[in-house]
């Protein structure tokens, strides 16, 4: 008997869609060299992605420990700029303003009243300096919040 009419006799068109079925996949199989995933490839697969987000979360959690640490020790430091680079891009910020609204406007016109004559002082780009800004005041109201929360 053809094979086709016994797989039709044994399994009817399911049983002919199912030999075809797997026709298909070895067909696909020898042209990718690649073998269907079967559900338990697919559960290793998932478990092990589960586990390097769980690690690469665990370091993030690190980094971000060991950089706190490091803040703690820069902040405790009895330098008159307590501790680094926060406190000078926190001065940055105050010359930027005072250059900006006090000097550059105030310097030409007080020596305008001696008679010397200055051309308009460079602007800055008050953008940028205001986005620091913003950031800097953001940072330092959480910590004050923080503070009154009772944290050290």
């Amino acid at each position: 008997m053809n094979p086709v009419f016994a797989q039709l006799a044994e399994g009817g068109i399911a049983g002919i869609g199912k030999g075809l079925g797997g026709f298909a996949r070895d067909i696909r199989a020898a042209i990718t060299g690649k073998e269907i995933i079967t559900a338990e490839d697919t559960r290793k697969i998932l478990e092990l992605t589960q586990q390097m987000e769980t690690a690469a979360l665990n370091a993030d959690v690190a980094v971000a420990q060991m950089q706190a640490d490091i803040n703690k020790i820069d902040a405790g430091s009895g330098s008159l700029f307590r501790g680094g680079w926060r406190p000078g891009v926190g001065w940055v910020c105050v010359l930027g303003i005072g250059y900006q609204f006090l000097l550059r406007p105030l310097l030409p016109w007080s020596l305008d009243a001696f008679g010397f004559i200055v051309k308009d002082l460079p602007a800055l780009d008050m953008g940028s300096l205001m986005t620091l800004l913003a950031g800097m005041l953001g940072l330092g109201g959480m910590r004050t919040f923080e503070k009154v929360r009772g944290g050290k």
